[in-house]
C-alpha cells in the first residue's frame, strides 16, 4: 500500500505566502516526506507592492511588478491554484473555494493579508482611495489623468498615513505632479515614518 504524498497548503500569495511556498520547495525532504505544496490566491498575479508607486510616475509596467505566478512557480515543484477561499474546515483538514475546487491539506499556512481600514477616518469610505493593489493604482491613475486634464490651477492631494507607503505615494505624486499639485500628507502621530 503507498501512502499520499502530503499536501501544505498555503492560503495567500503575496510575500509571506509565496516566500513560504519557494522555500518549502527548496527544503530538502526525503522522497517518502516530500510534500505537494499548493499555494492558492485569488489574483492570477503577484504583486511586488513596494513598485506599486512607479505605475503613478510611469517609471514601470504593470508586467515588471505585477508577474504570474505561472512563471514566478515555473520549475519549483509549486502548483498554483487561483480562486477565493470560502471555508476552511479544520476539523477535516479541508479547503473550500467559492466556484472552485475543495481539496485537503495536511497543513495550512494562513497568509492572506489585510485591507486598509477606511472606517476607521470619518469620510475615508466615501473620499478616499486605498492604495494596495494594481486595481487600487489604476483607479488613481484614472483619476489623477482627469484632474491633470482639468484647467485648475492646483491639484490637491491628501494622503492620510505617514508611514512608508504614505511618504513613497506622497514623493511619486509630487514627482508626477511638479507645479500642478499640492501633496499634503496627514499622520495621526507625531513622527513620520
Amino acid at each position: 500500500m503507498t501512502q499520499q504524498q502530503p499536501r501544505i497548503c498555503i492560503l495567500g500569495g503575496g510575500f509571506g505566502g509565496l516566500y513560504t511556498a519557494l522555500r518549502l520547495s527548496q527544503l530538502p525532504f526525503s522522497k517518502a516526506e516530500k510534500p505537494e505544496i499548493v499555494l492558492v490566491d485569488r489574483r492570477d498575479r503577484f504583486l511586488f507592492v513596494p513598485l506599486l508607486y512607479e505605475l503613478l510616475t510611469g517609471e514601470l509596467q504593470t508586467w515588471e511588478i505585477a508577474p504570474p505566478f505561472s512563471e514566478l512557480l515555473e520549475n519549483t515543484g509549486v502548483r498554483f491554484c487561483q480562486g477565493t477561499v470560502s471555508g476552511i474546515d479544520l476539523e477535516t483538514k479541508r479547503v473550500k473555494l467559492h466556484d472552485g475546487p475543495e481539496f485537503s491539506c495536511d497543513r495550512l499556512v494562513l497568509a492572506l493579508g489585510g485591507e486598509t481600514p477606511l472606517d476607521m477616518v470619518k469620510g475615508a469610505v466615501e473620499y478616499a482611495y486605498s492604495f494596495r493593489t494594481l486595481d487600487h493604482a489604476y483607479r488613481l491613475e484614472e483619476r489623477l489623468r482627469f484632474l491633470e486634464a482639468k484647467n485648475t490651477d492646483k491639484i490637491r492631494i491628501a494622503i492620510v498615513g505617514a508611514g512608508y507607503s504614505g511618504v513613497e505615494l506622497a514623493c511619486k505624486l509630487g514627482d508626477r505632479l511638479g507645479d500642478k499639485g499640492r501633496v499634503r500628507l496627514i499622520e495621526q502621530g507625531d513622527t513620520i515614518l
